[in-house]
């Protein structure tokens, strides 16, 4: 039996795995998120968590914020190219 993708397990797109891509979650997001972190040491690396480091609700989401807030200033800094 093939291996069900993240989607079809949860109903969430894949790049919900993507730091910065919800900004704010819910508790259900929350969930679903610490559950593939704490069973993919790649994700958990993505997301910036060490090994053996405990990965609680409150760390998720603050990642979660950092990246976003980092998307937005890039975004709104001028590093855009200008058109003449």
């Amino acid at each position: 039996m093939p291996k069900r993708t993240f989607t079809e397990k949860t109903g969430y797109p894949a790049k919900f795995l993507n730091p910065g891509y919800l900004g704010e979650m819910s508790p259900d997001e929350l969930r679903v998120l610490k559950t593939e972190l704490k069973n993919r040491s790649k994700l958990r690396k993505r997301w910036g968590f060490t090994e053996g480091e405990t990965i609680t609700n409150q760390k998720i989401q603050a990642r979660a914020l950092e990246e976003s807030e980092r998307d937005d200033q890039h975004i709104y800094s001028g590093d855009e190219a200008t058109e003449p």
